[in-house]
């Protein structure tokens, strides 16, 4: 009896932490992605995918700057030809680099930072421009970049405004804007880890 009451308790535990799971499932993941940011989260929580960490951090700070960021994720075309019109870095990811690149006084901080899985490939890039006519014509330079390049390729690209501090992503020709660091975070980690999986 004991070990069936035992048994009842349990599966009742592990029932009630699964239904919590399922009803706080968006609550879940802002809390993780917050956890994740956090010096001591990263510590706690390491990951295979650390150098997202890094892009939503500087991501985060270059829009509370209103500093502009341009960023390009290589997916499954090559983006060589486009590495080759900046500066070649092959380095790690990291905040303070990021925000380095994108500072008013580099001169590199006009181009695009193309990264490739998780290395910094090149920085100062050239992209091509969007000629779509009904993109806001509020936007600048940095958000016709980011989809033109997405018109022609299967890239990824983040845009920070250095106008407004806005975020925005260009995938498939098609423009994302006023985007939260949190849902950034959470569609990369679900890009990479689809892409992880495939491999």
């Amino acid at each position: 009896m004991n070990e069936m009451w035992a048994w009842t308790l349990s599966t009742a535990w592990i029932t009630g932490v699964v239904i919590l799971a399922i009803v706080f499932q968006s609550e879940l993941r802002v809390s993780l992605a917050r956890l994740r940011n956090h010096p001591m989260g990263r510590i706690l929580m390491p990951s295979q995918m650390s150098f997202i960490d890094e892009i939503i951090a500087a991501v985060r700070e270059a829009m509370q700057r209103q500093m502009g960021m341009l960023l390009v994720l290589e997916q499954e075309v090559s983006l060589r030809n486009y590495a080759d019109t900046g500066t070649i870095i092959n380095g790690e990811i990291s905040k303070e680099l990021l925000i380095s690149i994108f500072h008013y006084r580099s001169p590199l901080h006009d181009g695009a930072a193309l990264i490739q899985g998780d290395r910094l490939v090149a920085v100062g890039c050239l992209l091509p421009l969007s000629n779509d006519p009904t993109l806001a014509k509020i936007l600048g330079t940095r958000h016709r970049a980011a989809v033109g390049l997405s018109e022609f390729t299967d890239a990824w690209v983040i845009v920070v405004s250095e106008e407004t501090g806005t975020l925005s992503l260009a995938r498939g020709g098609r423009l994302e804007r006023e985007l939260t660091p949190e849902v950034l975070d959470e569609q990369l980690r679900t890009l990479y880890s689809s892409r992880e999986k495939k491999a």
